[in-house]
């Protein structure tokens, strides 16, 4: 243990020495010396001062009954010996009240504070008398001592304390120790953070860091140092560490966070980067982080921060992101054939850009498939631009991009006049295929218009044309689902009605769309529609489309939800009831039934390893819940791609006009199944379904 001596002032610790005739403070002299001793932090708890100190204490304790009077006596009792049993008594006070009295804490916390400032004289370290010159270094080591108690009895008991500024106000020179000698704090700070077992005590302590001590009076590397191991004690410790590290985002210092952010980057080729945290803060008992982790945590903090500068202080995990992105669209397309060529093309040539290492990975993996994938590559990209970024309003119909998709290879929308005028001469054949469909594209004998839009006067046409007649509207979304690091921003908006389906452009909303289309659609569609409770509102997960919409325009906090459907929450629980009905006793929806008996058995056979291979797509989702209303599931080969190319191609343009447009047609179906159990609301059917129905979790 070890243990330095000091020469204190006998006055600090009496009652009226130093008060002079007028009662103002008369500087401190040093005379008649008592010795207090000052024991290192670390072996305060094993000394045998400590032991015989509380051993005392508590025998008083017991003999006064625990009141509080006998608190201000027995701060009289050691004011009268030295103030390092005084300083020692307060401790004991705190300790014992958080132990076994909690609820009288702050009135004994009062008693020590009204105390220490009429009867004890300390010195104020924030005047300019000489105080601060005849209090020197040996002074403040006494209390930077005294501080670090009071965080160790702090951090033990802060459940029962509102703040550590409360506890610190009872000495206001130890705040002033806490901020001139941020270093020495910030280091005990951080040892401390790696001796503790409890993650929110961790919490507590890193706040602290980053709020209470004052780094900006010392520029120097061993500063920055304290800020940097903290980060990186939590992570270690700390298995949900970013909800820690998130907190104080706008506190960090940039260069300090970049080389945070650089020292996980590395880590990803060698995890042993960090070894020397473990040995200097003695971590060795916690596991070493993996890969796995240290991606999970980069991905949560660009995802949040989206900053191109933390972006660029991570260039291997950006690669490896991107090429465990690569393989997953080249077992998409090859092994599962979830995903059509061309947008399988169109995303690998962005995750490709300005990546040599991951551009030969790639042409490598096409050719062990076959010499012609990788022609098949170069074809497309040759005869498709894939730079343009815009696209006019234009208006189609759902049978033209039908007829074009089966007549033509995906032309883009650009070329659709010069063949509209031409495709009606083969229709009879197409109609025919149309009848024997695989999926579901809409009623047969009905068709309806597509709008898309991505200017003003559209989308004034929209607003003041189209919706007022309609009192139900689909809302869905689609976005860029590639790099799973940063976080999404909407591509394009749909919304049908009931013979039409406007697909509204808003890439790039906030920096390319003009004025006027930013305030049609900020203050006109989402202020008075998207929060209006009389337009029903159906989607299939909206809450998520609808935060994505946020986050795309600006709107985080201003976009309102009110009046809608969201079949998501029910579709499961949907299937399994209308397969406990009766076939014989509800013959108007016995396919419905008898679908949803099929979409059972076959999610049973899946989850016990009876395959399911590539169709068991049909029946996850909405393209389940597509199947059991109408026979069809949804083709969703184009739900992964580039949905900010422009123009959209027509098997884009068709899979996201049906994607929303069958929304309106299950609500029609679902509202007729209701009626057959007596329910004319929608929403009250389906709350009675959730409430009657048990689904088993998959």
């Amino acid at each position: 243990m070890e243990s330095n001596e000091i020469l204190i002032d006998k006055s600090t610790t009496t009652s009226n020495d130093n008060v002079n005739d007028n009662g103002d403070n008369c500087s401190m002299t040093i005379t008649t010396p008592i010795t207090l001793p000052i024991i290192d932090p670390t072996h305060y708890k094993s000394s045998e001062i400590y032991l015989d100190d509380r051993l005392e204490f508590q025998q008083y304790w017991e003999e006064n009954q625990n009141s509080s009077i006998a608190i201000l006596e027995y701060l009289e009792k050691f004011s009268k010996t030295n103030l390092n049993k005084f300083i020692h008594s307060i401790l004991y006070i705190i300790e014992w009240s958080c132990m076994h009295q909690k609820q009288n804490l702050p009135l004994y916390l009062a008693n020590i504070d009204d105390y220490q400032k009429t009867r004890l004289k300390l010195p104020n370290f924030n005047d300019d008398s000489d105080n601060e010159k005849i209090f020197t270094e040996i002074y403040c080591k006494h209390f930077q001592q005294l501080l670090y108690e009071f965080f160790d009895v702090y951090f033990r008991y802060h459940r029962y304390m509102t703040s550590i500024n409360d506890l610190l106000s009872i000495f206001p020179q130890l705040k002033w120790l806490m901020l001139q000698q941020s270093n020495n704090v910030g280091h005990y700070l951080c040892q401390l953070m790696a001796r503790t077992q409890q993650s929110d005590t961790i919490g507590f302590i890193f706040d602290m860091i980053f709020t209470d001590l004052d780094f900006s009076h010392n520029n120097n590397d061993d500063d920055k140092s304290i800020q940097l191991d903290a980060l990186i004690i939590v992570f270690i410790k700390c298995d949900g560490s970013f909800r820690i590290i998130e907190k104080q985002f706008h506190r960090y210092d940039k260069k300090i966070f970049e080389k945070f952010l650089q020292l996980l980057d590395e880590c990803l080729l060698n995890n042993r980067k960090l070894y020397n945290y473990y040995q200097h803060y003695q971590l060795e008992d916690y596991p070493i982080r993996t890969q796995k982790m240290i991606k999970r945590l980069l991905n949560r903090i660009h995802y949040n921060l989206d900053d191109s500068n933390a972006f660029q202080c991570t260039p291997r995990h950006i690669e490896t992101s991107n090429w465990e992105t690569l393989a997953y669209l080249i077992k998409s397309r090859f092994r599962m054939k979830n995903i059509s060529n061309e947008a399988f093309y169109e995303l690998s040539k962005k995750l490709i850009d300005d990546s040599p290492e991951i551009e030969y990975k790639f042409q490598s993996c096409l050719k062990k498939l076959g010499p012609i994938e990788l022609q098949k590559y170069w074809d497309y990209l040759r005869d498709n631009d894939l730079t343009q970024r815009s696209c006019p309003s234009f208006i189609c119909d759902r049978n033209f991009l039908i007829d074009s998709i089966r007549l033509t290879t995906n032309q883009p929308c650009s070329q659709r006049s010069c063949f509209q005028n031409n495709h009606h001469n083969d229709c009879s054949m197409i109609r025919q295929q149309h009848q024997q469909q695989q999926y579901y594209k809409g009623k047969p004998n009905e068709n309806f218009s597509i709008h898309f839009i991505s200017d003003e006067q559209s989308l004034y046409n929209m607003l003041y044309v189209h919706l007022p007649h309609e009192n139900i509207m689909a809302i869905d979304a689609e976005w860029l689902p590639i790099f799973s690091y940063r976080r999404h921003k909407i591509s394009i908006i749909q919304i049908a009605l009931r013979k039409i389906c406007f697909i509204i452009d808003l890439v790039d909303f906030t920096t390319k769309k003009s004025d006027e289309f930013r305030r049609l659609w900020l203050q006109e569609f989402c202020s008075k529609y998207l929060s209006n409770p009389e337009y029903m509102k159906i989607g299939y997960g909206i809450t998520q489309d609808l935060d994505i919409l946020g986050y795309s325009t600006g709107q985080m906090t201003n976009l309102n939800l009110n009046g809608n459907c969201d079949l998501a929450r029910s579709s499961r629980h949907l299937v399994q009831f209308l397969s406990d009905q009766s076939v014989r006793h509800y013959n108007k929806i016995a396919a419905q039934i008898k679908r949803s008996k099929t979409v059972l058995e076959s999610s049973s056979r899946s989850n016990n390893g009876g395959g399911g291979g590539n169709n068991s797509n049909q029946f996850q989702g909405l393209s389940m819940l597509t199947y059991v209303m109408f026979g069809y599931s949804l083709d969703k080969l184009e739900r992964q791609s580039d949905w900010n190319r422009r123009p959209l191609r027509h098997s884009q343009l068709l899979y996201a006009s049906l994607d929303a447009y069958c929304l309106i047609d299950i609500y029609d179906k679902i509202h007729f199944i209701g009626q057959q159990f007596h329910f004319e609301n929608v929403k009250e059917f389906l709350q009675y379904v959730m409430a009657n129905t048990i689904v088993e979790n998959n």
